[in-house]
């Protein structure tokens, strides 16, 4: 069964949890089995990059998307 809101990056499997713009850039809040992650993410010609952050974005990022 196909699930629209699990991906996979680095052959490791996540949900997709949320997206959300701030201060102009894009970021996605996905999760596995044991913690949730934040990344900056861009769309290219073959799908998406996602690129890490600070910990005091990701801090704020939790806020804004009240996770």
């Amino acid at each position: 069964m196909l699930d629209i809101f699990d991906f996979i990056s680095d052959n490791k499997k996540y949900t997709y949890i949320d997206t959300i713009q701030y201060n102009d850039k894009n970021y996605v809040a996905y999760m596995d089995d044991d913690n949730v992650y934040i990344s900056e993410y861009t769309m290219d010609k073959d799908g998406f990059i996602l690129d890490d952050i600070s910990d005091e974005l990701y801090e704020i990022l939790i806020r804004e998307m009240k996770l």
